[in-house]
């Protein structure tokens, strides 16, 4: 537990991404429905930015749960993360955007 430290926001790479995901972690594409339909990271759960504040509490009630936000190009995925701190999240990444993972995608 960090006392006296607050949380902030890492940047991730798909790999280590990969690996949180596989270890736990949530991967949060924070991109509005009809960009997350036709292509998204396997396995990620579907959150547009403007639900984030009020959506991840349930989503995710462990606030130790490494948390892993994408968009497009990466700049929703800072603001999702920055909520997520703000909402005591203790582990928050920014992948960027969807061009930067290198792994399976699923569509629908």
């Amino acid at each position: 537990m960090m006392f006296g430290r607050k949380a902030s926001v890492m940047t991730i790479s798909s790999k280590d991404a990969l690996e949180k995901q596989q270890a736990g972690g949530v991967i949060i594409d924070v991109r509005e429905d009809y960009e997350w339909a036709p292509k998204h990271i396997k396995a990620a759960v579907h959150i547009p930015l403007g639900a984030v504040a009020n959506r991840l509490p349930q989503l995710c009630p462990d606030k130790n749960t490494p948390l892993i936000f994408y968009c497009a190009a990466g700049a929703r995925a800072g603001r999702a993360a920055d909520a997520a701190v703000k909402l005591g999240y203790a582990e928050v990444y920014n992948l960027g955007g969807i061009g930067n993972w290198a792994f399976e995608f699923e569509r629908g």
